[in-house]
């Protein structure tokens, strides 16, 4: 009979330990403000304010290096890494995007724009709409 008192002590005071570390586990804890699930950035009002601007900093610094080595590249070569290195960035999750404010949206316009001025050699104050010839 002691014996089993003595186990049925030692699982009270195992689930007490366990629920006590949990209590403390959860006070130390703090939300994130911020997921990432499957590429796109949830952030707590879901206005995906966060996954434009952390994907339109990939998509810029990935601009900004491939602009970099642009004299040394063809225009077909220059497509190429625009399509896969920056555009691949904006295009990714799109379809979460549908009810984002128009201020959001213009700024990965813009840099679409960019890359189109880059592929095509223009400068910075030309069109992205005109055509090449």
């Amino acid at each position: 009979m002691h014996r089993k008192q003595n186990s049925l002590c030692s699982v009270v005071d195992n689930s007490l330990t366990n629920a006590l570390l949990l209590l403390l586990t959860l006070q130390m804890t703090t939300l994130k403000k911020c997921i990432r699930y499957l590429g796109a950035f949830l952030d707590e009002s879901l206005n995906f304010k966060e996954h434009i601007k952390r994907k339109c900093r990939t998509a810029m610094l990935n601009f900004f290096k491939i602009k970099s080595i642009n004299k040394y590249l063809t225009r077909e070569a220059t497509e190429i890494l625009c399509l896969s290195l920056v555009i691949s960035h904006l295009d990714y999750c799109n379809g979460v995007l549908y009810d984002v404010s128009q201020c959001d949206l213009n700024k990965m316009q813009r840099i679409q724009n960019m890359c189109a001025k880059l592929i095509l050699k223009r400068k910075k104050y030309d069109s992205s709409e005109t055509s090449a010839i």
